[in-house]
């Protein structure tokens, strides 16, 4: 009975709500029988939280075609899709997913399997009695904190963004899965801000008995915590609470020096990770992402546009620019530089969940927000002091806005980032008028010079139902309980 509910909690278990479509699932026992001869000790509650935090791995979040590393630049305007690749990702790159090609990301099947190993935990959590379980409510936070975690990547994909737009909090919301049931058919939550109410809710109630550091910034610490609510709270347009939670991680955390960049995209470094999965033989893979091989026999999945290439300076920010973005003379073509090599192997990278440089970046949006401009401004120049020999500075209203969001384009390009922040910023008030425009693509082709061939469309405009993506028909089928994404 071990053997079978260890095989069930790791593997199978998790995709009896998302859509599995293996028969065997129909022969394992339901319900608290599973759990006869398992939570019965510290240790498997350790190895458990363990099989929570393995879900990072997983289609979806870091592991292969499908993953956060690459769905977030590709549907937006950073890079251009190749023909001369293999032609993955084609139909999100140009928004031609609907209800029958389903999602251009796994996310949502990857982020309810971490959810139900969550639920497991916290369904027996009370199996052993304090004295007998030391480490019992760290244990309980970080199933609380993955949950929140796995609900709000599910829910920046599926629904609107509580910034989205006036109507954006009324918008319906995702299932919200706080049991822990196998064969459950949960229904949506009636809106966006209920979801990010509980989402929020589950990751307050878990800081308290988080730990101050955590084991090679592989597991929740307080500063990675912290962190992750400052994203979460930009999100949900709090700004008083991001600034509350970025400024202690800001203050203890400095950012990765221009000089380890390389060092650092080859998992050599990780001065300013605050959260990261460990790379394993075979995944995540994530140098395949946007490219394979090197010199004439590379193939680039997704060339980097010459626009976006062209708002470096090569000068003044030459390690972060060669960090980033590499040249093909051969093919004439900008490269992502990112992944392309590790200390581990081809393909073998540290997945960065968290840097610091992203919570500098919150923190400062936060404050001009806020109506600080004069404390945005001291902010952002600990990411610019960090990246540049020089650079101007200075400025104020619009253009510190602008210059914080160039920052946040450039720091964490190809990292997942790009798309979520042009869906939050369309209906946040008070700040220049392109960011509520949508994508605006420059019309560029793969090429070096901006030549080649154009992508099959070049705009998204905001209130398009391409921002949030459709369920795939085969969770729809598995839970009746489930309707379409609307717009689908």
């Amino acid at each position: 009975m071990k053997k079978i509910f260890k095989y069930f909690l790791t593997a199978t278990l998790a995709f009896a709500f998302i859509g599995c479509e293996s028969d065997e699932l129909e022969q394992l026992p339901p319900g608290d029988a599973i759990y006869e001869y398992y939570f019965l000790s510290p240790e498997e509650f350790e190895s458990a939280i363990r099989g929570a935090y393995m879900s990072f791995f997983t289609s979806g979040f870091f592991s292969d075609e499908a993953g956060i590393i690459k769905t977030g630049d590709i549907l937006a305007d950073n890079v251009i899709f190749n023909p001369g690749g293999r032609g993955t990702g084609f139909t999100g790159a140009n928004w031609l997913y609907d209800s029958g090609t389903g999602a251009p990301t796994q996310i949502y099947s990857a982020a309810y399997q971490m959810i139900y190993r969550c639920n497991a935990i916290l369904a027996n959590i009370d199996n052993l009695d304090d004295a007998d379980f030391p480490n019992k409510a760290q244990i309980r936070a970080e199933a609380l904190a993955l949950r929140g975690i796995a609900h709000f990547e599910a829910a920046r994909n599926y629904i609107k963004i509580p910034t989205q737009g006036a109507d954006a909090n009324s918008f319906v919301g995702i299932p919200y899965v706080t049991e822990f049931d196998p064969y459950l058919e949960p229904a949506r939550e009636a809106s966006v801000a209920v979801v990010y109410d509980k989402i929020i809710a589950d990751l307050e109630a878990a800081l308290p008995d988080i730990p101050t550091t955590s084991e090679n910034k592989f597991r929740l610490n307080q500063n990675s915590f912290k962190g992750i609510l400052s994203r979460i709270y930009l999100f949900a347009g709090n700004y008083d609470k991001v600034i509350e939670y970025a400024t202690p991680v800001v203050a203890a955390v400095q950012p990765a020096p221009s000089a380890s960049l390389k060092n650092y995209w080859r998992s050599n470094d990780d001065t300013g990770v605050l959260l990261q999965t460990i790379a394993e033989v075979g995944d995540p893979v994530i140098g395949i992402n946007y490219s394979q091989g090197t010199g004439p026999t590379m193939v680039a999945e997704y060339t980097v546009d010459k626009a976006f290439h062209d708002l470096f300076d090569p000068v003044t920010e030459k390690d972060r620019y060669e960090a980033s973005i590499g040249k093909n003379n051969s093919l004439n073509i900008y490269f992502v530089n990112k992944y392309m090599q590790s200390i581990i192997g081809f393909g073998l990278h540290h997945g960065r969940y968290l840097r610091v440089e992203e919570v500098i970046l919150n923190l400062a949006e936060a404050q001009y927000l806020n109506e600080q401009p004069g404390a945005a401004l001291t902010t952002l120049n600990i990411l610019r002091d960090a990246r540049y020999t020089s650079y101007a500075g200075g400025e104020s209203g619009d253009a510190l806005f602008d210059a914080i969001q160039l920052e946040r384009r450039k720091e964490l390009c190809f990292e997942g980032d790009r798309w979520f922040t042009l869906k939050r910023l369309q209906g946040v008030p008070g700040i220049p008028a392109v960011y509520s425009q949508g994508v605006q693509r420059s019309g560029n082709g793969e090429m070096a010079d901006g030549t080649g061939t154009l992508p099959v469309n070049l705009n998204l405009a905001p209130g398009a139902r391409e921002w949030q993506f459709p369920i795939t028909q085969s969770h729809m089928i598995r839970n009746p309980n489930m309707t379409q994404t609307p717009g689908y």
